[in-house]
């Protein structure tokens, strides 16, 4: 069962996915391509919004235009272990970010969303001078046609066992993509450090996800040197890159 956003409460949260037409701005050639109407496409395949998000300016020109996001899941596919698919389309109307959807997975026990950065799943990007709906339509087929393919991997995440140094390396190297200028501003202790029973299993995907969620959405997360909390990560591209880089990271540990 899942929790769909209605249209409603879609346009209370982030009213630039109801644009209907580009900033003035924008170059003749740019092509609209409508959010909502990518979403209502969606819909009839039976994948439905259940998160938007859209990108906080500076500039109140941009203000109903800016870069946007929307997760989007499908009640009838579902992997394991509350695991869901959802893809997941980011999209503007202000010259700043191409239309682009790509495939994450949903962790219902700790709202992780993560993003697939495997080579098997490549983003569909447009840059708004070409477009049809039936293309982004062949697409998502495409990927669903390839979550078998994605549960295998999910296993062989979850069968993998982690030596002592290779969880300290993991989790460095973690740090340094979260906080490239300062490792210290968390401990690698802090980095690993369960809130659930269910990861205390030894296994790279559980080290992945504990290690992500600390990283991120660290409530207690706090400076070593300013004893000031550290702001989770909510920006729509720090947030898609530091899942994407941690994905990346994880396959490196994968012994094929």
């Amino acid at each position: 069962m899942i929790r769909r956003m209605s249209e409603e409460k879609m346009y209370r949260l982030a009213p630039s996915i109801f644009a209907d037409a580009p900033h003035s701005k924008t170059s003749p050639k740019y092509s609209f391509l409508p959010t909502k109407d990518i979403i209502r496409g969606l819909g009839d395949l039976n994948w439905h919004p259940v998160k938007v998000q859209e990108q906080k300016v500076r500039d109140t020109n941009r203000i109903g235009f800016q870069k946007h996001l929307v997760e989007l899941e499908n009640p009838d596919i579902q992997l394991f272990d509350g695991l869901r698919p959802r893809f997941i389309v980011t999209n503007s109307f202000d010259w700043s970010a191409p239309f682009s959807f790509m495939l994450g997975i949903f962790r219902l026990v700790c709202s992780n969303g993560l993003v697939i950065a495997d080579a098997m799943f490549e983003n569909f990007k447009t840059i708004h001078r070409t477009y049809t709906l039936s293309e982004i339509e062949d697409s998502v087929y495409g990927y669903v046609q390839r979550v078998p393919e994605l549960m295998n991997h999910l296993h062989e995440y979850k069968t993998t066992k982690m030596e002592y140094e290779q969880v300290m390396d993991f989790t460095q190297k973690a740090i340094d993509i979260r906080f490239p200028n300062d490792r210290n501003i968390i401990t690698i202790e802090d980095a690993i450090a369960t809130r659930r029973p269910e990861d205390d299993e030894n296994n790279l995907w559980n080290l992945f996800n504990v290690v992500q969620e600390n990283l991120i959405n660290h409530p207690e997360a706090k400076s070593m040197k300013s004893n000031r909390k550290i702001r989770p990560v909510k920006a729509i591209d720090e947030r898609l890159k530091m899942n994407q880089a941690l994905w990346a990271l994880m396959n490196n540990y994968i012994r094929r």
